[in-house]
């Protein structure tokens, strides 16, 4: 070979491997920006959420830096948990998480925590690794708190060697994939629906085929609860442990879960499937404001619906209201 030859030759290998490592480079960095899912991504920055003002008189407080997921079109561009308090006409605010020590959090029943959010949104919830002392008292004190945990999404955060409400802990380092998710209590009402659902987006949660409702989402859950409280409902479970949960914590409730529930919501690459957030804000706001029978609240609690029963089953009791009379519809459960 000539050394015109060999110029030529190397000109092009270098070229070539120009071409090819600036693609890759290219590539990964958008696939880090977006997700650490397996499967592609659509290539869109971090969204980040401008609060809204909480003006005095609000029920609902959502806690969220980021839109979960970036969102998606035809939903409010805040993302999902944005959308849906709004289709269920809740009267709500909202607050980055850098400002939880300075808001009083008495006047809310009920805080939502956003799923897929960055590292720093985990370290202002639980700084130092240990839960923000106001959240905890505030469950304590009666709050019912709603808490996407799923970490690793297009935020890329992590909570994992950090304590939750009650101690709450992940598996493993973050993300451990799950991707066939099986419900243990069917009658809980974050599956069974049946509660009140302005907007219509509540249904009852099955557990039948692809993306309908609960597996295979790349992922459904991205790791499992660990260090489950005393008096803990697992909800939903993966090989990997349970993934949906509620737990007594004080005079309070706390519903956690690890599911990509906002990536669902949202309707990416699939049809959207909105019903876990839905059933869930639904839920919350059920045990927040009981209904009324015989002239007075009914204070709804977990511990107080889940009665004993024989061997292996329990009961949940769901309040209702018929012609001003009040009665108990009772829904037999497996207890896990």
């Amino acid at each position: 070979m000539g050394d015109m030859e060999k110029k030529i030759t190397l000109m092009v290998f270098v070229l070539s491997s120009v071409l090819i490592l600036s693609g890759f480079s290219i590539n990964q960095n958008a696939y880090a920006q977006t997700s650490t899912d397996p499967g592609p991504s659509p290539i869109t920055p971090l969204a980040i959420v401008p609060p809204k003002t909480c003006g005095g008189g609000e029920t609902d407080l959502l806690i969220q830096d980021n839109v979960p997921w970036n969102g998606f079109v035809g939903i409010d561009a805040r993302g999902a948990f944005v959308n849906e308090l709004i289709v269920q006409g809740k009267n709500w605010c909202s607050i980055d998480s850098s400002a939880i020590g300075v808001t009083n959090l008495s006047q809310f029943s009920v805080i939502i925590l956003a799923s897929d959010q960055a590292t720093s949104f985990y370290n202002n919830i639980m700084p130092g690794g240990v839960i923000h002392p106001d959240i905890d008292s505030w469950v304590l004190n009666g709050g019912i708190l709603s808490a996407s945990l799923a970490d690793f999404g297009f935020a890329a955060g992590s909570w994992f060697g950090s304590s939750f409400v009650g101690g709450l802990t992940l598996t493993g380092l973050s993300p451990i994939f799950q991707e066939s998710i099986s419900i243990v209590s069917p009658a809980h009402p974050l599956i069974a629906n049946g509660l009140a659902c302005p907007g219509g987006n509540c249904a009852v949660v099955v557990d039948v085929g692809t993306r309908n409702d609960l597996d295979n989402w790349d992922a459904s859950a991205h790791n499992t609860f660990a260090t489950l409280p005393v008096g803990t409902t697992i909800i939903l479970t993966s090989p990997g442990g349970a993934v949906a949960i509620e737990y007594p914590h004080g005079a309070g409730i706390v519903v956690a879960n690890s599911l990509t529930d906002a990536f669902m919501y949202h309707g990416i690459f699939d049809p959207s499937n909105k019903k876990i957030i839905a059933n869930d804000i639904s839920y919350q706001n059920f045990l927040a404001s009981p209904p009324i029978v015989g002239g007075s609240d009914v204070s709804i609690n977990t511990s107080a619906l889940l009665l004993a029963g024989v061997s292996s089953v329990s009961m949940w009791m769901i309040p209702v209201v018929i012609a001003g009379i009040g009665i108990g519809v009772f829904v037999i459960k497996r207890r896990n």
